[in-house]
């Protein structure tokens, strides 16, 4: 994967994770990415742990997906289907703005991002987590 795609991907996560509420169906749309055994581990991730962690995994493997990955989550996004087209806007602006290019304004008529259910303990620790670990 790019190294921008990736700092993106590094600067979003808390993002992402808070966006996504199911990411093992999310990864059966990402089947051009994914392997069975992947979409198996997110599954099991999102059943022990919480979409919060499942979230971080998805983000975690995709990383590891080749140059391609990056471009397909992104068209997935903005899929009809999966309706995340927020989070693709957000994504491609960072990228934009991490390649020194000015940000795309927000399409009128897209409609602001659904509120989401409140956290569970083990996914905001997840979050305080991850937030300790991007400071070092």
């Amino acid at each position: 994967m790019d190294q921008i795609h990736k700092k993106v991907l590094s600067n979003k996560t808390v993002v992402i994770m808070q966006r996504i509420t199911n990411p093992y169906v999310l990864s059966g749309y990402l089947s051009k990415v994914f392997t069975a055994l992947d979409k198996e581990e997110i599954e099991a991730k999102y059943k022990q742990s919480g979409a919060t962690v499942a979230t971080q995994h998805l983000i975690h493997l995709l990383e590891k997906r080749g140059p391609r990955a990056f471009p397909e989550f992104i068209k997935v996004l903005n899929d009809n289907t999966v309706r995340y087209e927020d989070l693709a806007f957000e994504l491609q602006n960072e990228e934009r703005r991490l390649r020194g290019q000015s940000d795309m304004k927000r399409a009128r008529g897209l409609s602001p991002p659904a509120p989401k259910e409140p956290m569970t303990e083990e996914e905001s620790r997840a979050i305080h987590h991850l937030h300790h670990i991007q400071l070092f």
